[in-house]
């Protein structure tokens, strides 16, 4: 009688976590696509047009951090972004948060770093991206990972 009643509550207990974890692989493949479309947004960082797929919180973040688009997008080659990213009880990541992106050389680049805690502000230029140099406007995947590689959010900018 036991036994069942204890492996019931250890399936309960799992199955939740199994679930988590292929939503959080979904969200990583995801992230890995191409760029296509961007939010918009302004010099303070308010949104202007969003895109639903930028700037989601992954799967293994839901409800634990907050995440503000890049601003401002689209941005010149020669100019700064920042992302923020808000841990809300202060106990979702350690060791801080790294933004990725691919760059022109298809190599992937590590553009900003921050340790936190709770509060995390992501700034850099994106000519770290941009190496070609060319005069047409790109768009750029960028990825936030914590410290044990965990993706936590995704997004697309605009490089002029």
């Amino acid at each position: 009688m036991i036994r069942p009643l204890l492996i019931s509550l250890v399936l309960l207990l799992t199955l939740p976590a199994c679930d988590t974890n292929e939503d959080q692989n979904l969200f990583f493949e995801q992230s890995t696509f191409l760029p296509e479309n961007f939010t918009r947004t302004d010099e303070d960082g308010a949104v202007v047009e969003e895109d639903p797929d930028d700037w989601r919180v992954a799967p293994a973040f839901v409800n634990q951090v907050e995440v503000r688009p890049v601003f401002p997008n689209p941005v010149a080659r020669n100019g700064l972004v920042t992302i923020t990213v808000q841990d809300t009880f202060g106990d979702a990541f350690t060791g801080g948060l790294r933004v990725t992106g691919f760059s022109d050389a298809d190599r992937v680049v590590t553009l900003a770093s921050d340790q936190g805690p709770d509060f995390y502000t992501l700034t850099f230029n994106p000519t770290l991206l941009r190496l070609s140099g060319g005069e047409e406007a790109r768009l750029y995947r960028v990825r936030v990972f914590d410290a044990r590689s965990r993706i936590v959010t995704y997004g697309d900018i605009l490089v002029r």
